[in-house]
């Protein structure tokens, strides 16, 4: 994503729409740095690429059911 990475679009989201903890991050990048960042900044769950539908659909109920 030009200009931003997923944690900075992360934290742009919580200031327009207020924090929740229901954003899915979705990315590239296998850093565990990254990915622990964006949980610890608010995001549900970091699924990386390439996923497949399961992950998505999972992850869905289990924010749905929340």
């Amino acid at each position: 994503m030009p200009g931003m990475d997923g944690v900075e679009l992360l934290e742009q989201i919580q200031k327009v729409h207020c924090p929740c903890n229901n954003i899915v991050i979705i990315t590239a990048y296998t850093c565990e740095v990254l990915a622990m960042t964006a949980i610890g900044k608010g995001a549900r769950r970091v699924i990386r690429k390439p996923f497949c539908m399961e992950d998505i659909t999972l992850c869905l109920n289990e924010i749905i059911d929340f």
